[in-house]
């Protein structure tokens, strides 16, 4: 446990999420922090971490997505405004991890295995689980110019342990 709280007191604030499009240009990002904090800390330890969002929207083509800071890569949102069948694509950074196709609509190829479809037009997944994640991925699309995906990137923000004396 005490290796466990190093690893998770080592991680300095991220100062927000680079996202180059394909065209070239590249916007860096800072996420816009969730309501809620979440909790990481295991029981001994005094570091917790703030889910924050960023978002863009993507015009066609594809993006990558990469931390500016060392922060670590939670999870993506996208949503896609057609109805037209779709293919999002998404490779982590880290070369031997698994890349994903995902398929709209999702009856397409039944439920997937990353994750439930929510309501509406949307994917969702999650990478918390796999390191490899983390850092960024990159994503393509199959969509025109004309059908859009608002990306929403979240991400982790570790703070700083907080200790008081009387």
């Amino acid at each position: 446990r005490d290796e466990e709280c190093a690893a998770l007191l080592a991680i300095p604030f991220a100062d927000g999420l680079r996202i180059t499009l394909t065209n070239g240009s590249t916007q860096t990002l800072q996420g816009v922090g969730i309501d809620a904090a979440i909790d990481r800390r295991p029981s001994a330890c005094e570091s917790h971490a703030r889910l924050r969002v960023a978002s863009l929207e993507l015009h066609g083509g594809g993006a990558e997505v990469e931390m500016a800071g060392a922060g670590r890569l939670a999870g993506v949102v996208a949503e896609v405004g057609t109805h037209e069948p779709t293919v999002l694509s998404l490779t982590p950074d880290h070369e031997e991890a698994p890349s994903y196709k995902l398929f709209w609509p999702p009856a397409a190829v039944g439920k997937s295995a990353l994750s439930g479809w929510s309501e509406g037009l949307a994917w969702e997944w999650t990478l918390l689980a796999a390191p490899a994640w983390q850092a960024g991925c990159r994503i393509a699309s199959d969509l025109s110019d004309a059908e859009p995906v608002s990306l929403h990137v979240f991400y982790y923000e570790d703070l700083p342990s907080v200790s008081t004396t009387n």
